[in-house]
């Protein structure tokens, strides 16, 4: 007659499946993670599946985490190519992907519920990322340039590069080149390109400074 496995036995096994579990969980949060949290100053909240907590230096970012600062507040996350993204304060953005699919290639989505956030992609890669807004969609391919989001308005500005500015269900699209922005109303197509003042210009450098 065959003798029922020792109690002991029964433990060993659960500690050897309960491992191989964490083990696949840790993986599949390995192979997730789109970023990483470099820099934060001041409260800055990561919202994830409903749940929040604060995000501090190091944190990993996932598909579809939101990033949420307070005032006085700034966040920088670095992407998995070097790419940096710099969040100013009281701002809200989503970011949905971005995939780097080799040394030449990479895709990316946020989307920037308000505030002012600062990207800068590295160069070399073949990209197709943008930033969403209720008004606008900032796409580019490599460069440098600063997106801010209000309720009724968006604006773009274009430190390096070239970025392409098209509302937001709404036919027009303008290609902005170094130092041109537009302003983009809800339910219109952007504005015309044009260099802008140095004083707006300023304000915008000082909103997404590096914390």
């Amino acid at each position: 007659m065959m003798r029922a496995p020792h109690r002991n036995s029964w433990h060993r096994a659960g500690l050897f499946f309960a491992t191989i579990i964490a083990v696949v969980h840790l993986a599949g949060t390995a192979w997730a993670e789109v970023a990483r949290a470099n820099a934060v100053a001041g409260a800055v909240t990561l919202v994830r599946d409903g749940m929040t907590s604060a995000l501090m230096t190091g944190s990993a970012l996932n598909p579809d985490d939101e990033i949420v600062t307070a005032a006085d507040s700034r966040a920088e996350v670095v992407f998995a190519d070097g790419s940096t993204l710099v969040i100013g304060a009281n701002s809200r953005i989503i970011v949905r992907r971005f995939d780097v699919n080799s040394d030449t290639s990479r895709t990316g989505l946020l989307d920037l519920l308000q505030g002012i956030v600062r990207m800068a992609l590295t160069p070399g890669a073949d990209s197709d990322v943008g930033i969403a807004t209720r008004t606008a969609i900032a796409s580019v391919r490599s460069t440098e340039w600063i997106v801010e989001a209000k309720p009724d308005t968006s604006a773009v500005f274009v430190i390096s590069g070239r970025v392409a500015v098209a509302g937001n269900g709404v036919p027009g699209e303008v290609i902005l080149n170094a130092g041109e922005g537009t302003d983009v109303a809800l339910g219109k197509p952007p504005s015309g390109a044009k260099p802008w003042g140095v004083k707006r210009v300023r304000q915008f450098y000082k909103r997404t400074s590096r914390p």
